[in-house]
């Protein structure tokens, strides 16, 4: 080997090695993601064709061809990876790249980024045609407009992550059918006057998701009913009130009842009393919605319409002020009226008969005002458990009623001792003895005025405490007082002597002088023993 040979050898080599490390200091950046498959190894003749010879070379075209329909594996992938590089050195455009078969499909293969390739030149339909999705063509730069024409779908722009106001400009029948809801544009500051100039109308706007009373804010409620095509029903479900819609659209009273607003959203639109009425609301639902028995009476219904259990008989009395007369009318009695407040005097002036007003508890004042004397309620069905509830006072029951009635009637002797009954006529009642004795009434008094022998027992004293007293007592076999003698206790004399017969009544009187010498013996009356021994009771 010559010199020059020699020179030119080692040249090649230098040549070579200075490719080598160019080609390793500056790596092919790969950003597309997808996973390579080593699954298929390409053939020998498919392996390092020189650059230069792209589709001069038959076997070239196959090899591209070949690539772009199949998986390969790391070895080809490389190799195209290479030459592709070597073809962009050389300042070749991706339509020449196209032309020499190196389409977005293969260099997507080769992992080449939709960003690079967008750089090289590819339009967003090849990139499209590579299948690569959307969003990289967006994350790559392309416009908007750009993927459209590519042809991608208006929705494909929502999924690739595109916000309202970034997709504001396009056309506006593109834009509408992107697929946005009412969420979307507010999150991202879209205004109604925006998506009015974008072609939306309230209809539009309500089918993406816009309530009625979010588009009141710009539109008169009289144009949403129109062009939303809503009736009344459906605007007060939308959240617009009665007093909007009168105020608005003119509704009258009996429409928006029609429409199924309550007394309640009602009561504050200025609709009168009587309108409530008029317009077909029951009592029921005006109570419900906060009217008073003076309003519904003020609106027109009967008393009929109103009494319990709707409201009480106060109100309808005290609030709404029916005539007892209406009362009366309607049947409600007297004694009902009565418990609720109303005096018997105004029953009376009413019209309700006294015989209706017995069983009734009243006061005297009240007694006083009806005009009827004791004898005449008496005689009317007035019972003594009602005068005694009035108060009225035992010496004015005494000229109507017994002794015994008025002590059943559960007036105790002390009761009766006020009421003016006296001692002689207090002793004769059955079952006293005790009452007296707590009274400090003594056996004494009792025997002066002929008491039984039945009262004696009713004091409740022993024979030892009857003698303790200065009492003798002897009985009959059977048990019963036959005499009791009253002794004076600083002498030991006898002072008198009272025998009872089987009735139990004093039937015979001893008396007794100083030395305790049997004076006088006689039958005893009530009238003479007063006349004899003077004695003052009470």
């Amino acid at each position: 080997m010559n010199l020059k040979s020699f020179i030119a050898y080692l040249l090649m080599v230098l040549i070579t090695l200075l490719f080598l490390l160019i080609f390793h200091l500056c790596p092919w950046e790969i950003q597309n993601k997808e996973l390579i498959s080593k699954n298929r190894k390409l053939m020998q003749e498919e392996k390092n064709i020189p650059i230069g010879q792209k589709l001069d070379n038959p076997i070239e075209a196959s090899s591209l061809q070949h690539f772009s329909e199949k998986t390969p594996d790391l070895d080809a992938l490389q190799e195209i990876t290479r030459e592709a590089k070597e073809l962009i050195k050389k300042g070749l455009s991706a339509l020449e790249l196209k032309q020499k078969g190196y389409t977005a499909n293969i260099l997507k293969k080769a992992h080449f980024s939709a960003q690079k390739l967008k750089q090289l030149g590819y339009k967003a339909r090849d990139l499209k045609t590579a299948q690569f999705k959307i969003k990289a063509l967006k994350t790559a730069g392309f416009l908007p407009e750009e993927l459209l024409q590519a042809g991608f779908l208006p929705q494909d722009l929502k999924k690739a992550g595109y916000l309202p106001h970034e997709l504001i400009n396009l056309n506006n029948d593109i834009f509408q059918q992107i697929g946005y809801k009412a969420k979307d544009f507010k999150r991202d500051f879209i205004s109604l006057e925006q998506l009015e100039k974008k072609g939306y109308t309230i209809f539009n706007l309500i089918q993406v998701g816009y309530s009625p009373l979010e588009l009141s804010f710009r539109y008169t409620i009289n144009k949403i009913k129109l062009e939303a095509c809503y009736n009344l029903l459906q605007l007060k479900k939308a959240g617009f009130s009665a007093k909007e819609l009168i105020l608005y659209l003119g509704a009258t009273p009996q429409e928006l009842k029609d429409a199924s607003f309550s007394a309640v959203q009602l009561r504050y639109t200025g609709l009168s009393l009587y309108g409530f009425k008029s317009i077909g609301y029951t009592p029921e639902e005006l109570k419900k919605a906060g009217f008073s028995a003076k309003d519904l009476k003020e609106m027109g219904y009967p008393l009929q319409e109103l009494i319990p259990p709707l409201y009480s008989l106060k109100q309808l009395l005290q609030e709404a002020h029916f005539s007892l007369e209406e009362f009366k009318e309607l049947g409600i009695p007297a004694q009902v009226l009565n418990q609720n407040g109303v005096p018997i005097s105004q029953l009376k002036e009413a019209g309700y008969l006294i015989e209706e007003l017995k069983g009734f508890k009243f006061s005297v004042q009240e007694l006083k005002d009806v005009g009827y004397t004791l004898e005449e309620l008496k005689e009317k069905g007035f019972s003594l458990e009602q005068f005694l509830f009035a108060g009225i006072k035992l010496q004015n029951l005494k000229t109507i009623y017994t002794l015994e009635e008025l002590r059943n009637a559960g007036s105790n002797i002390k009761e009766l001792q006020k009421g003016g009954y006296t001692l002689e006529e207090l002793i004769q009642l059955p079952n006293v003895g005790l009452e007296l004795r707590d009274l400090k009434i003594t056996l004494k008094q009792c025997l002066e005025l002929n008491c039984s022998s039945r009262l004696i027992k009713e004091f409740g004293y022993s024979k030892e405490e009857l003698k303790r007293l200065g009492f003798l007592v002897n009985f009959f076999p059977n048990g019963l007082i036959k005499s009791i003698t009253q002794i004076n206790l600083q002498t030991g004399k006898k002072m008198r002597t009272n025998f009872f017969d089987h009735s139990l009544k004093t039937c015979l009187i001893n008396l007794y002088d100083s030395l305790g010498r049997l004076c006088k013996t006689y039958k005893p009356t009530a009238k003479k023993l007063k006349k004899e021994l003077n004695l003052t009771i009470f």
